[in-house]
């Protein structure tokens, strides 16, 4: 949705050969992590600089388990930045893998973020954010 309208679209990080992975290589620019495998710190790394270079970031609705949870870290990082939009669509807790700190860490998130409850809403989102 958003490159449809003309933004450049990045995602990270993605385990290689996910189905998540080969939508986002099909979009853009994308952070990647081999398969199977938690999020590394050179992957890490490359996220944040990525998120730093970015207008917007957004937060998809993602389940939350050890190996990626270092993408919470990571949105915290570019809320902290006024440049995140979070979709918000299913409890966290019916999603989150990773235990209470990934809890403690999403509920912080929300705080400094857009936060939207639709897929359909963040276009619009982005926009405010950048107005």
């Amino acid at each position: 949705m958003l490159r449809e309208v003309g933004y450049k679209v990045s995602a990270g990080v993605v385990n290689i050969l996910d189905s998540d992975w080969e939508n986002a290589v099909e979009l853009g620019e994308v952070v990647d992590e081999a398969p199977f495998s938690p999020i590394s710190d050179s992957s890490h790394q490359k996220n944040i600089e990525m998120i730093e270079k970015s207008d917007a970031v957004v937060l998809a609705n993602l389940s939350v388990g050890k190996g990626n949870y270092r993408n919470l870290l990571a949105a915290l990082h570019a809320a902290n930045l006024g440049k995140l939009v979070v979709v918000d669509r299913t409890p966290f807790k019916e999603r989150n893998f990773a235990g209470k700190e990934a809890e403690e860490l999403y509920i912080k998130i929300l705080e400094k973020a857009v936060v939207v409850k639709r897929e359909e809403e963040v276009l619009d989102a982005v926009r405010k954010l950048l107005g």
